[in-house]
C-alpha cells in the first residue's frame, strides 16, 4: 500500500519488506493500493524494480487506484502486470516532468537539466510500455508537459489503465504451496473430538461434558442440551441416553410437556399469575382515584371554608367603615359625640385636608 508521500511517508524499504514477505509466502498476486501526491524519484523507482522482481517470478502485480495517484505515484500506477491496471470511478492520474531545486553556475543548471530530460525521459518510457498508450503517445506528452489532471475514462482510453475497480467480489484463490506442509493427521484429530462433542462422547484424556439440568417441583431432574424450547430433547439422566417419561412437570421457571421424549409445549410460570397481577394493579389503581376524589373533596371545603372567612372579614371591614362616617343628619355638636368617634372624626378631617 502506497498512501502518502514517497520517500518521507511511504519508505522504499518498508516496500521491500513487503514484497519479500509476500515472495517468501509464495502469493500468486500482490495488489499495490495507490493514493499519493508523488515524491522521490529514486525512492519511486527503487520501488517499480521491486515489482519487476516480483514479476520475474511469476507473481501477478495488481495496481489500484482509488482516488488520485500523481507524479510518482502515476509512474508506480504504471508498474504491474499487463491487464493489471485498475482505477476508481472518480480517480484521476497526472503525470509531469521531473523537477529538481538547483543552486550553482550556468554548467551546473544545463548539467541539472540534462539530468531532467533523462529522467523525465525514463519515467515516459514506464508510462508508455503499454501497447495502447504508445498510440496515444502524443496526447499522454502533451498532458505530461502541461501537468494535466487525467480522469478514469480518459485515463482507460488512452491506456494507462486496464479498466474500473469492480465492486468486491468474493474469490477463493487456491495455492498448493499453502498445503504443502500441513498435518491433515492433526486436523482430522481435531474434527473427531469436536464431533464427539456434539455426540456427547468425550474425548480420551477430556474432562467429562456436564450438560444442563433444572430440577423439577416433582422431585426429579430434566437433562437437556442447549436451550429448553418446544422441540428440545430432555432426558432423565446426566449421560441423556434415557429419554424423560411422557407427562407434565413443573420448574421455578416453566411448567413442561414432554411427549416422546420432547418438550411439546413449554409456559412460562409466570404468565399463570398474570391474572391475579393484573387484578392486584387494577385494585390499586381504584384505590388511588378513591383517595383521589377525597383529596378533592377535602380541597373543596377548605376552599368553601377560605370563602367564608373572607367574606366574614369583608362584613367587618364595612362596619369598621360605616362606624368611622360622621352621621350629617345628627345636629349634636362634638362635644356630645363618644371620645372615640370624636377621635375618629378628626382623623378623618386631618387626612382631608
Amino acid at each position: 500500500m502506497i498512501h502518502g508521500r514517497i520517500g518521507s511517508e511511504v519508505k522504499a524499504s518498508d516496500i521491500k519488506s513487503q514484497f519479500d514477505k509476500a515472495i517468501e509466502s509464495n502469493v500468486d498476486i500482490i495488489t499495490l493500493d495507490i493514493e499519493t501526491f508523488g515524491g522521490d524519484v529514486y525512492e519511486g523507482k527503487a520501488i517499480l524494480g521491486f515489482m519487476d522482481k516480483a514479476k520475474t517470478l511469476g507473481i501477478t502485480i495488481r495496481t489500484e487506484v482509488f482516488s488520485y495517484a500523481y507524479s510518482m505515484g502515476a509512474a508506480i500506477f504504471q508498474g504491474a502486470t499487463k491487464g493489471q491496471r485498475f482505477i476508481g470511478e472518480f480517480a484521476d492520474l497526472m503525470n509531469h516532468q521531473a523537477i529538481s531545486e538547483v543552486n550553482g553556475n550556468a554548467d551546473d543548471m544545463r548539467m541539472a537539466a540534462e539530468v531532467l530530460d533523462d529522467i523525465t525521459k525514463n519515467l515516459a518510457f514506464v508510462i508508455l510500455r503499454n501497447d495502447k498508450a504508445k498510440e496515444n503517445e502524443s496526447e499522454i506528452m502533451a498532458a505530461l508537459k502541461t501537468e494535466k489532471f487525467i480522469n478514469a475514462e480518459d485515463a482507460i482510453r488512452l491506456g494507462l489503465a486496464d479498466g474500473f475497480i469492480e465492486k468486491a467480489k468474493a474469490v477463493a484463490h487456491y495455492n498448493k504451496n499453502k498445503f504443502s506442509n500441513m498435518n491433515f493427521k492433526a486436523i482430522l484429530e481435531k474434527l473427531t473430538s469436536i464431533e464427539s462433542k456434539f455426540k456427547n462422547e468425550a474425548p480420551a484424556g477430556a474432562p467429562a461434558i456436564v450438560n444442563e439440568s433444572v430440577e423439577t417441583k416433582e422431585g426429579s431432574k430434566i437433562y437437556f442440551s442447549g436451550t429448553m424450547e418446544v422441540g428440545t430433547a430432555v432426558f432423565s439422566d446426566e449421560a441423556m441416553a434415557t429419554p424423560l417419561a411422557d407427562g407434565v412437570y413443573t420448574t421455578d421457571m416453566n411448567v413442561v410437556e414432554v411427549a416422546s421424549g420432547l418438550v411439546t409445549v413449554i409456559t412460562d410460570v409466570q404468565a399463570d399469575n398474570s391474572a391475579e397481577t393484573i387484578a392486584a394493579l387494577q385494585a390499586e389503581v381504584e384505590a388511588l382515584k378513591a383517595e383521589k376524589e377525597t383529596l378533592a373533596a377535602a380541597k373543596l371545603a377548605a376552599e368553601n371554608k377560605v370563602t367564608t372567612i373572607e367574606s366574614e372579614i369583608n362584613e367587618v371591614r364595612n362596619m369598621v367603615v360605616t362606624m368611622s362616617k360622621p352621621d350629617r343628619n345628627d345636629k349634636q355638636d362634638d362635644k356630645d359625640l363618644p371620645k372615640w368617634k370624636v377621635d375618629m372624626i378628626n382623623r378623618k378631617k386631618y387626612e382631608l385636608s
